[in-house]
């Protein structure tokens, strides 16, 4: 009988992690595998053999983006489909999650002294009414006093959205100082490296969230940078907030 060599080895628990899970594995998560299964193997030994295994001419395995790997023949409308269905099972909605990130992005995050849940389409316009908006304000004690700041979040938990949600938060930027997307952390692998990369390119800021409205747990991917904004645009926000929630707009931009 042939002996199995190392890199066999490495292989056989690389096919087996991701035929298990079809959105893909991160490098450090097949390293972590594969040290619990040989624990008595070289880590430079294992770090060569996933480094060839994703290099090489396999058959089965591939990167489709920098450190991810996947298994070739695997449908991505059907894993957005499993990844759809889970979410629905669950019965929760985007505006589930409205109110806890508003206060995430307030007292975690620190990016503003207000901030509130808006969503839907209250201001008339799908891509101009972010799920939540945030304003930074200087205290009236403050020695330094800046022009107030605003913050904007788009929410998805439809993996199939995931590009639409990018757009919507692009758009904001025409009126937001800041932008953030916020995404599911079930959304496959490839999606969030692709999201991860165009955030960076366009300044957005990228959260991963959990689909428990009880207990989110957002984690920062990347953080937004600031940018001035179209002044136009960012009057006609403030006047069409006012419109129709001159509540809400006097307690993020005062009386």
């Amino acid at each position: 009988m042939a002996k199995v060599t190392q890199k066999e080895k490495v292989r056989e628990v690389l096919v087996s992690s991701l035929n298990e899970n079809p959105q893909g594995h991160r490098y450090a998560e097949l390293l972590e595998r594969t040290q619990r299964a040989w624990p008595d193997m070289s880590s430079n030994t294992i770090r060569g053999a996933i480094y060839e295994l994703g290099t090489g001419d396999d058959a089965d395995i591939f990167k489709p983006s920098p450190g991810l790997y996947k298994l070739r023949g695997i449908d991505e409308a059907s894993v957005d489909e499993v990844i759809k269905k889970s979410i629905d099972q669950k019965k929760i909605e985007e505006s589930d999650f409205y109110e806890s990130f508003a206060i995430w992005l307030r007292e975690d995050l620190g990016e503003c002294t207000e901030a509130i849940a808006l969503g839907g389409s209250r201001l008339g316009k799908k891509w101009g009414t972010p799920d939540v908006i945030g304003v930074n304000r200087p205290s009236k004690r403050a020695l330094i006093q800046f022009d107030p700041e605003i913050i904007t979040a788009e929410i998805k938990l439809d993996p199939a959205e995931v590009i639409t949600a990018f757009g919507q938060a692009v758009a904001y930027r025409l009126f937001s100082n800041k932008v953030y997307l916020a995404l599911p952390d079930e959304v496959s692998s490839d999606d969030k490296s692709r999201m991860e990369a165009l955030c960076m390119l366009f300044g957005i800021g990228l959260v991963l969230f959990r689909t428990d409205p009880g207990k989110p747990d957002f984690q920062i991917r990347v953080r937004a940078q600031k940018h001035s904004t179209d002044m136009f645009y960012t009057n006609d926000f403030v006047d069409r907030l006012d419109k129709a929630d001159s509540k809400s707009c006097t307690a993020l931009f005062g009386g």
